[in-house]
């Protein structure tokens, strides 16, 4: 009999039963929030800093407007001062024919729902489509002024473009309907059958991650527009663009890019404006396939190789060469680049012959799940170093496989291919193979696996001549450090380090495990996050593993840990002021992969295991903690609902 197709030796009962109760709080839970969700969208925002016209009685003036990501239902024109009026309104489209007419007067003031300003609104029938306007306003009240709001020097209408939508309410109800199916499908599985780990992980992880993708549009999640620039750019190369060529790309990519690049340094995101952008302009072909020059904002980004970005990369070509639209090529690219991470991670947690469990905690971690569908090269960088570390163990076992040796080069090399080759600091990892017994297999993988590494560094240094940068990392004519100070002053470096762990390891640690989201704006509760590890240690304490984590072992992961809090800070400097006592640019997601090497030396410890010796009280307590890992996710994404469908 298959192992998921074993009996669990636990009462039904006790897993479905309180499986329910869940379910019906998920569910009761979840009206609250869909009366929160906001349904009035503002797509263009009043600008606080506009500046104040005068129109003088029988005066006439006229004002250009633009609406340009959806058709909008009205707009608030904002007025100043304004007690006693009556004015004419006149709406123009770009071709002189008049759109719209209407007259106001203080009666029809109103303050707007957003910013409390005094406003009057234009509401013509059929609302306002994407293009460009112009309004008449005409001063019909006796000797009496009015002040219309502009928005700066461009002297367009100061206004606010208001979408009555549903759709975060659909988002909600989809979200919290796929959590409710997924929990209750695990809760009777489990009640059922024991399943094996790797398994579990598909049935959570697919869900989850398109939930993410969701949740989290391409712009939302840090440095994704420099990601997203330099996988284009790797795209315009496999297209057969030639090197003068390689910043070229269709015009609609480029006006994409442009409200992408706006809409980062604007109000938070995501909010209901960003997921009604992407789904009133969405498209299935492009509509402008002509060759512009592409905004430049990630020129650095050239130097990192097309193995941070090959799922990406695939994915927006195949969509570029089909002639889809912008938002689809985005969004294919983002799927190739989950579905690799879902597989990539279920075969190290598959294999891996020790911690299972904690290879299935770290992907499914909410900061691992936000970046999976990504641009961002942390997607490629933690499945390498996954499969690295599992592949590591499960040659240390099975060291006559040479399937198992080969395939343990090429992530070692996949390592020393991403980011720079930061990651080789886990290279350390490889005298776990010291324990193999021959002494001439135990030579052969050990330098096989770790040469092969700093091959790889080596050739992709070479092709892409980064060496001249990689230890300066600083941009000339600022007032940035490089990374060579570490170098050249080791005491001051690790004075910046100690003083910077002090200050902010508490903060790294949380957002490394997902209390920090988005661009670092969210605030998930750290207890939560935390619960959500214990679980999973609780979990790993109980696991039986194939092989025990000895001594060596347990050494070696704390060794390359403190190399690795030692030495990636480093590669950070060229985000710190000179002067700085402190090293800027540290985020908690730069130590995921470090965190199963952190983790791994307290799973199975004899004592612990010792203690549910009891078959039946060990599966249960296996059973138990999976749910209450589930549950905990569900809570998590009940919190990114309740942040991002309000605003």
């Amino acid at each position: 009999m298959n192992t998921e197709e074993r009996k669990g030796n636990i009462q039904p009962s006790k897993i479905i039963i309180p499986s329910i109760i869940i379910i019906l709080i998920m569910i009761i839970v979840s009206f609250d929030l869909i009366e929160r969700v906001n349904k009035r969208v503002s797509i263009h925002t009043f600008d606080i800093n506009g500046t104040i016209e005068e129109i003088q009685t029988n005066e006439i003036k006229e004002y250009p407007f633009v609406i340009q990501r959806c058709r909008v239902d009205y707009m608030e024109v904002f007025l100043e001062n304004a007690t006693t009026f009556n004015i004419n309104v006149v709406v123009k489209k770009a071709n002189g024919e008049v759109y719209y007419t209407c007259n106001k007067t203080e009666n029809d003031l109103i303050a707007d729902a957003r910013t409390g300003r005094a406003a009057i609104k234009l509401e013509p029938p059929a609302g306002f489509d994407i293009g460009q306007y112009s309004v008449n306003i005409s001063n019909m009240g006796e000797n009496i002024s009015i002040w219309i709001k502009l928005q700066g020097e461009t002297k367009y209408l100061n206004m606010e473009a208001v979408k009555g939508s549903n759709l975060g309410v659909y988002i909600a109800v989809f979200v919290i309907g796929v959590c409710v199916v997924l929990y209750a499908l695990i809760a009777w599985l489990y009640s059922k059958y024991d399943l094996e780990i790797h398994k579990v992980f598909i049935l959570i992880a697919v869900p989850l991650s398109l939930i993410y993708l969701i949740l989290f549009p391409p712009w939302t999640i840090p440095d994704a527009t420099a990601h997203y620039m330099a996988t284009y750019r790797i795209s315009n190369r496999l297209l057969g663009y030639d090197k003068t060529e390689e910043w070229l790309g269709r015009a609609e990519d480029r006006d994409t890019f442009n409200k992408i690049w706006n809409m980062t340094s604007g109000e938070a995101n995501p909010n209901m404006q960003s997921y009604v952008d992407e789904v009133y302009n969405f498209a299935v072909c492009a509509s402008d396939t002509s060759r512009v020059d592409m905004p430049i904002h990630a020129d650095h980004m050239k130097y990192y190789s097309v193995i941070n970005y090959w799922p990406q990369v695939l994915g927006l070509t195949i969509g570029r060469v089909l002639g889809l639209s912008s938002i689809l090529c985005i969004y294919l690219a983002r799927l190739f680049i989950t579905a690799f991470y879902i597989w990539a991670c279920y075969h190290a947690i598959k294999i891996t012959p020790v911690g299972k469990s904690i290879f299935f905690l770290i992907p499914l971690l909410p900061t691992s799940l936000m970046v999976s569908g990504s641009f961002s090269y942390d997607a490629m960088v933690l499945i390498t170093t996954l499969n690295f570390v599992a592949n590591i163990f499960a040659l240390s076992k099975d060291y006559n496989s040479k399937w198992r040796l080969i395939e343990t080069i090429v992530w070692i090399f996949l390592v020393g291919a991403v980011k720079g080759g930061g990651y080789l600091l886990m290279l350390p990892m490889v005298l776990v193979l010291l324990g193999i017994p021959e002494k001439k297999k135990k030579l052969q993988a050990i330098l096989s696996v770790s040469l092969s590494g700093l091959f790889s560094v080596v050739l992709f240094d070479k092709i892409l001549q980064i060496g001249q940068t990689f230890f300066q990392l600083g941009y000339e004519g600022t007032e940035k450090m490089t990374a060579s100070f570490a170098y050249k002053h080791p005491f001051g470096y690790f004075r910046m380090l100690t003083a910077t762990y002090l200050n902010d390891l508490n903060e790294l640690s949380l957002s490394m495990v997902g209390t920090r989201l988005g661009w670092l704006e969210l605030v998930v509760p750290s207890l939560l996050v935390l619960m959500m590890v214990a679980t999973i240690c609780i979990y790993a304490l109980v696991e039986k593993d194939d092989i025990s984590l000895n001594k060596r072992g347990r050494c070696l992961c704390i060794l390359t840990v403190c190399l690795t809090l030692v030495f990636t800070p480093m590669m950070l400097l060229s985000w710190t002021n000179k002067g700085s006592t402190t090293i800027g640019g540290l985020q908690g997601r730069y130590y995921l992969p470090i965190l199963i090497l952190l983790l791994l030396p307290a799973t199975k410890g004899s004592v612990f295991y010792g203690c549910f010796a009891d078959e039946q009280k060990r599966l249960a307590v296996k059973k138990k903690s999976i749910l209450l890992f589930v549950a905990l996710s569900m809570i998590v994404i009940y919190y990114l609902l309740r942040t991002y469908l309000v605003r």
